[in-house]
């Protein structure tokens, strides 16, 4: 499915406001497609998974399937979180190797 074919078979069942939709690639010898759909709102949300969901669908091979809508996951971490943490240990590190030279400078 394209995009824009999963977005006219939501609007075709009162799925509405979309923010956008983003179609997974298929993976290597499966029948199924992921996608990711994001709304406008918390209700929109709901009101689509509860009206995807287990809806049947036919794949290309002529296989029936059924639809899987949930909530996504929330992220391990906020975007550009990993950079931020990764800069404040850099920073970190090389406060404490400063303190180091600064000590065995005194020392001698």
């Amino acid at each position: 499915w394209s995009d824009d074919m999963a977005r006219s078979f939501m609007l075709e069942r009162s799925v509405k406001e979309l923010a956008g939709i983003r179609m997974l690639p298929q993976k290597v010898e499966s029948t199924t497609q992921c996608a990711i759909v994001r709304f406008k709102s918390q209700q929109a949300a709901e009101f689509a998974i509860n009206t995807l969901n287990g809806v049947p669908v036919s794949n290309d091979d002529g296989t029936t399937k059924f639809i899987g809508a949930r909530t996504a996951h929330a992220p391990a971490r906020a975007p550009g979180e990993r950079q931020r943490l990764a800069m404040l240990a850099r920073q970190k590190a090389a406060e404490k190797e400063k303190r180091k030279q600064e000590r065995e400078a005194e020392e001698q």
